[in-house]
């Protein structure tokens, strides 16, 4: 799409244990990050700006995670110009 004015959506459906789970993004420029186990997005930093870390955290209960539909991880960017970067990071951090 070229280096400068574009967008990028992702979506996946991932099986996870019950848990508490964090998101880090490294993001240049918006980022919004949703989990279909949070009511709110886990990270929403839709504005211009260079590479900064964003960190979200979000739980998935017993039904959630015996559901076999998964949990939906959901990613949109948008990247205007000077640097284009979009790293995701997912870890469960506790129960």
């Amino acid at each position: 799409p070229g280096n400068e004015h574009f967008g990028t959506v992702a979506r996946t459906r991932l099986q996870l244990p019950a848990g508490l789970w964090r998101i880090t993004t490294l993001s240049d420029d918006g980022v919004r990050v949703r989990a279909s186990t949070a009511a709110e997005p886990v990270i929403q930093n839709w504005t211009w700006h260079g590479p900064t870390s964003d960190q979200g955290e979000f739980r998935i209960d017993a039904r959630a995670a015996a559901d076999p539909a998964g949990v939906e991880i959901f990613v949109e960017h948008f990247e205007l110009d000077g640097w284009a970067v979009l790293e995701f990071t997912l870890e469960r951090v506790g129960d």
